[in-house]
């Protein structure tokens, strides 16, 4: 019997992130969209964020030769699979995409023409431009500019978690620290855009700090 819970991510301030392409002569870096044609965070970049925070905690905690480190350790290969490998995880992480009940209420609003599919996108996304820079050089390119269409901040998107086998005490404790430690996603998320707020629900009960606090409790 399989086991889900529900990952929640609120977008604080204007995201971007996507798949790297964009439309010619308008966007240079376009989002991601899900099949109905709204913005969406892929599982597999979501699992390569979680897996980084996770790992940094664990550093943390081999650093300061925590006495739980072992069985974390398990949780982590548990949780993510081993280092270059999906293989030997119990957790699958759907795509992160702007919740159901509000996906259905603007493809509902659509459909009856009661808004458009532009307007909608122009509601809930903006297009940044700035100054194009090298890659190799950083010198800002002459007569250049760069178009990213952003996420913009107070929206939510939320991503399906779902385990294939019941998951421990100390999975859930390491999967609540990695996602709460989550505080940006996508490019420039260093120059405060794309700050968020990352929680863990269990149907219609938030539970992140029912494990956040119990982490605490072993770390102390």
């Amino acid at each position: 019997m399989m086991t889900a819970y529900e990952i929640k991510i609120e977008v604080l301030s204007d995201a971007a992130f996507g798949s790297g392409d964009g439309i010619a002569g308008f966007v240079d870096m376009d989002l991601e969209y899900d099949g109905n044609g709204f913005p969406m965070l892929k599982g597999k970049t979501l699992k390569g964020i979680m897996t980084e925070r996770c790992d940094f905690i664990l550093d943390c905690l081999r650093q300061y030769k925590n006495p739980f480190l072992e069985e974390y350790i398990v949780s982590r290969q548990r949780l993510f699979g081993s280092h270059g490998s999906i293989y030997g995880c119990i957790m699958h992480i759907c795509n992160a995409v702007i919740p159901g009940k509000v996906e259905k209420w603007l493809m509902a609003a659509i459909s009856q023409n009661r808004v458009t599919a532009d307007e909608v996108e122009n509601a809930i996304t903006n297009t940044v431009v700035q100054t194009a820079v090298d890659q190799k050089t950083k010198e800002v390119k002459k007569n250049r500019l760069r178009t990213t269409r952003v996420l913009l901040h107070g929206n939510f998107l939320s991503s399906s978690l779902v385990f294939v086998e019941e998951p421990t005490v100390f999975d859930m404790e390491l999967l609540t620290v990695s996602l709460v430690s989550i505080k940006g996603i996508g490019l420039a998320k260093t120059r405060g855009r794309g700050r968020v707020s990352v929680s863990l629900w269990d149907g219609s009960n938030e539970i992140t700090d029912e494990y956040l606090n119990s982490f605490i409790e072993k770390v102390r």
